[in-house]
């Protein structure tokens, strides 16, 4: 059985957006896709950027190049062990009031058999595109084990029209779900998807919005990849929880 729980939001103008409650209890690992626009081309992330009601530490895994107006960023709690609640919220700050923020979050139970230690493996790298409807990540390199989550962001786009995630052509076989989706034309866009593999490979995702990107916000994208752990639940059942949240600017 697979448990899925999502909740969206939207707020206004502010350095700030928090998520209403999810309950995130037995989830092993978390990671945010957060994303800016604010009109100049410099990051402004507060200095602790990502905040959790659970009080856990995030660390930023890597981000795109602060151009065309937006910025997209993962960052995760670096554990096979985050402090987790059934009413669990997540803030993203940044140190200017006026931006248009979006927060996607997961939380995933490496199927019953927890994470590894050090969660993450491969991340392949942010690619812009400015023009078109169609983006794909870079590919990731070879992934270190058989049992990995495979999790992409897909930041800024026009905002107006309908995203679809897909496997990346030449890329290994994944089965790609699209998690969460906020599309809007008056605040900054932000898609969540994931795969579950169960063999090595070389991973990719290919994003396509139904609306040209637009110059001033390119689409950014990126795909991570996190491996299970060995012990635990027996393995099979997949868990994991997802929350999305739009701010508004």
């Amino acid at each position: 059985m697979t448990v899925v729980t999502g909740v969206k939001e939207n707020t206004a103008a502010a350095s700030s957006v928090t998520t209403s409650s999810v309950n995130m209890t037995g989830m092993t690992y978390l990671l945010v896709g957060v994303s800016n626009y604010r009109g100049a081309t410099t990051t402004d992330d507060a200095t602790t950027a990502v905040t959790d009601s659970a009080g856990n530490t995030w660390t930023k895994i890597s981000g795109s190049v602060a151009t065309n107006d937006s910025y997209t960023e993962f960052f995760h709690v670096n554990s096979n062990a985050p402090t987790v609640s059934s009413t669990q919220t997540f803030t993203y700050h940044t140190t200017n009031a006026g931006d248009f923020l979006s927060i996607a979050v997961l939380g995933w139970d490496g199927e019953g058999n927890g994470v590894a230690a050090s969660p993450l493996d491969q991340d392949a790298g942010w690619v812009l595109e400015s023009s078109g409807t169609t983006a794909s990540t870079n590919t990731t390199g070879t992934t270190a084990q058989t049992n990995e989550l495979l999790v992409s962001v897909f930041g800024g786009g026009n905002g107006a029209g309908t995203v679809t995630v897909a496997n990346k052509a030449g890329a290994s076989a994944a089965t790609w779900t699209l998690d969460q989706n906020q599309q809007s034309a008056s605040g900054q866009p932000i898609a969540l998807a994931h795969a579950l593999v169960t063999a090595t490979g070389t991973f990719g995702a290919t994003w396509t919005d139904s609306a040209s990107f637009g110059a001033q916000v390119g689409g950014q994208q990126d795909i991570v990849t996190i491996k299970e752990g060995t012990g635990g639940g027996g393995g099979g059942t997949q868990y994991y929880s997802f929350l999305s949240v739009l701010g508004v600017g």
